[in-house]
């Protein structure tokens, strides 16, 4: 009988307990002090089995919580992956908006000025109605003007 292998640890020490009550009483024919003797040497084999198979449970505890921290360990890494992608995709959003905003303001500040340039190259154009050469230079700047917006309007 294995007494080491019982769940409950009391069971142990009451089969220790039996154990050796029924070897001094096997043994009490012989001599008592073999019957000691014989006593005393299974008790300390049962308590170097009871040693052995308490270390034996802790290293099975010890490589369970190893396990455990090994896949804790697994997912921390696969978080931090994950958390690295979405701060790169947020960089990438947040840059692509900055870019749209920009660009609005470019583009509303540039027809604004061309807009302002067609306007005033009118007044310019009424202005000049004596000089003949630069009335027709003012117009077709104008007209220019307007294409280059239109164009850009299409954008």
């Amino acid at each position: 009988m294995d007494i080491t292998n019982s769940k409950k640890i009391y069971n142990k020490y009451i089969y220790l307990i039996i154990a050796i009550i029924f070897s001094l009483i096997i043994n009490i024919d012989y001599s008592l002090l073999s019957a000691f003797e014989y006593s005393f040497f299974l008790l300390v084999i049962s308590i170097l089995c009871i040693y052995i198979h308490n270390e034996s449970l802790s290293k099975l505890n010890s490589q369970k919580i190893y396990n455990q921290l090994r896949i804790s360990e697994d997912k921390l890494k696969k978080a931090n992956s994950d958390l690295e992608i979405y701060i790169d995709s947020l960089e990438e959003l947040t840059i692509l908006k900055e870019r749209n905003r920009i660009s609005r303001e470019i583009h509303d500040s540039v027809g604004h000025a061309l807009s302002t340039t067609i306007i005033q190259l009118s007044a310019i154009e009424k202005l000049v109605s004596y000089d003949k050469d630069l009335k027709e230079l003012v117009c077709e700047l104008r007209e220019f003007v307007k294409m280059s917006l239109k164009k850009y309007e299409m954008l």
